[in-house]
């Protein structure tokens, strides 16, 4: 009864641990901006940086969705008086 007992204790135990960690997300930003205009050459500029997340004893589905650590591209456009803009970002992220 008493070896029930502690194999119980030490699977709860080991259970909760492991559900609880310290978990960090790294996303690589890449924004390109491109400027067309109605006549003459686009104009091309690419910025990136780099954000780094990291939360104490969360459960990993929490962690990773709370902070939408996901690879993502989003493209946007405008327009106007001769010229055309277009940004595209994208982030690759890393969940550990």
């Amino acid at each position: 009864m008493k070896k029930l007992i502690l194999l119980a204790v030490v699977a709860v135990a080991v259970t909760s641990a492991s559900c609880r960690k310290d978990h960090t997300c790294t996303c690589n930003n890449t924004q390109t901006n491109t400027v067309t205009p109605t006549s003459g050459s686009a104009i091309v500029t690419t910025t990136t940086d780099t954000d780094v997340w990291t939360a104490s004893k969360q459960k990993k589905g929490f962690a990773r969705n709370a902070w939408d650590c996901h690879e993502k591209t989003t493209t946007s456009t405008s327009s106007g008086t001769g010229y055309t803009s277009t940004t595209v970002t994208e982030e690759k992220c890393t969940f550990k």
